[in-house]
């Protein structure tokens, strides 16, 4: 790992540890942290041991101090604009009051998906036991053509909405022969209906 500066090594030590008990975790997937790669600031830094905890919607840095002993921060997002792990990107968008949104980022062309992840923590009863679990990662889906606003996407017809007509018979085709439920796609299906709608054109 490269030598951390403060630019990198810069927020808040992170301190969100569910009780045991708690069944799942916070994170997108698992706990562990893996090596990805953060820009901020138009400057790229590589190897640093990151996770995503969706929960909390936090990125978590993991590195040593000078004393080596293990350190985890909940990184400041004012100055990041996009991280990369576990073969994801993301990008870091800015709202109101500073406010900043974490979505993951599926490109072709002008256009993207954006990808909003996020966990509950529920509460279950079963016969007098009362216990505490984390949800599947839940997605909420956005569409964004060229510089124009993202558009919250429900459904498949909320995205045909998004095209001229023409356009947007040849893409319902396209996703019926497919069998595709656009909240539901892979990366890889993503890319494939983005890069067919840029077949597409202008029609």
């Amino acid at each position: 790992m490269q030598t951390l500066d403060d630019q990198l090594i810069n927020g808040k030590v992170y301190s969100y540890y569910p009780p045991q008990s708690v069944v799942g975790n916070q994170f997108l997937s698992s706990s562990e942290f893996t090596k990805g790669v953060i820009w901020i600031t138009g400057k790229e830094y590589r190897d640093v041991l990151i996770n995503y905890d969706v929960l909390n919607q936090k990125l978590l840095i993991s590195f040593k101090n000078l004393q080596g002993a293990n350190v985890i921060i909940a990184q400041s997002m004012a100055y990041v604009e996009y991280f990369y792990f576990d073969h994801k990107k993301f990008i870091v968008k800015r709202g109101l009051e500073d406010q900043t949104n974490i979505y993951q980022l599926i490109q072709v062309g002008e256009a993207n998906f954006l990808i909003r992840w996020h966990k509950n923590l529920d509460l279950r009863t079963s016969l007098n036991i009362v216990q505490y679990e984390f949800s599947k990662p839940l997605r909420t889906l956005y569409y964004q053509a060229s510089d124009e606003q993202q558009v919250l996407i429900r459904k498949n017809s909320s995205f045909y909405k998004q095209f001229p007509k023409e356009k947007a018979v040849q893409i319902k085709k396209y996703m019926r022969s497919n069998k595709l439920k656009i909240t539901k796609l892979t990366v890889s299906q993503y890319m494939d209906l983005l890069n067919f709608t840029e077949m597409l054109g202008d029609a």
